[in-house]
């Protein structure tokens, strides 16, 4: 799965930092253990604290899913990938604007499973579209996967929130234009127009737990002392790392 996390302000936002800046946008490559068939299967079984403390008690590894992290900055450049990517979710708005319009249903209830939805009002299937030339190496480059990472055992930043994630926050960013950015923002809540789906990061989180660095050379350095700084943690030594889970 592949989802992605971004800011009203283009200057600051996302959901991890590096020497103190929060770029604001940032991708989520979601793996999930594979005996477990889905991400949502991971998902269902972990849906409370107690639900993580049992499986502990009984010895089971619960960091079952694990995420690779990329963030990006705004430059002059635009990104092709990013471009082909909003305009399929163009596209999408457009299904949206079609089936919303003269709905009788409140668009907070809609149920894209159900069959009926008011009074002989047919719900619209799910909105989709199928983009075939996106290539992923032009999101997750060469250069950001040789570039370093650091990985922690973490939280989700989405409902239920709970500690069953390995997280790879890569040290490369990759870029956007200033113009794909604005893009991104003006996307809005299906059937509602008016309300925009930004910001829809999670707000940066403490985490107790070490922080692990990989500089792409095999060296690894830990990262363990921490500082409060605006809601979340600020990592101290050399690289400032501020995690938001």
């Amino acid at each position: 799965q592949i989802h992605f996390h971004w800011s009203i302000d283009p200057e600051v936002g996302g959901e991890h930092g590096i020497n103190g800046n929060l770029p604001p946008l940032e991708v989520h490559f979601v793996h999930y253990n594979c005996p477990k068939g889905s991400v949502s299967a991971v998902q269902e079984q972990y849906q409370t604290l107690e639900d993580i403390n049992l499986a502990r008690a009984q010895g089971i590894d619960v960091y079952e899913l694990g995420v690779l992290s990329v963030d990006f900055e705004i430059t002059d450049e635009a990104n092709p990938a990013i471009d082909r990517i909003l305009d399929a979710t163009e596209i999408i708005e457009e299904q949206e604007r079609l089936n919303c319009t003269n709905a009788t249903f409140p668009a907070e209830c809609f149920d894209p499973n159900a069959t009926n939805v008011g009074i002989g009002v047919n719900a619209p299937g799910i909105f989709e579209t199928i983009q075939n030339d996106i290539d992923i190496r032009e999101i997750l480059t060469d250069e950001i996967i040789n570039g370093g990472y650091f990985t922690y055992e973490g939280s989700l930043t989405t409902p239920p929130c709970t500690s069953d994630v390995r997280w790879f926050v890569f040290n490369t960013l990759n870029h956007i234009s200033r113009a794909q950015f604005l893009r991104w923002r003006n996307l809005f809540i299906p059937c509602n127009p008016e309300i925009l789906i930004a910001p829809n990061g999670r707000p940066l989180q403490e985490n107790i737990n070490p922080v692990f660095r990989c500089k792409g050379d095999g060296f690894v350095n830990k990262k363990k002392d921490i500082m409060k700084d605006k809601g979340g943690y600020n990592y101290k030594k050399s690289n400032g790392w501020k995690n938001g889970y």
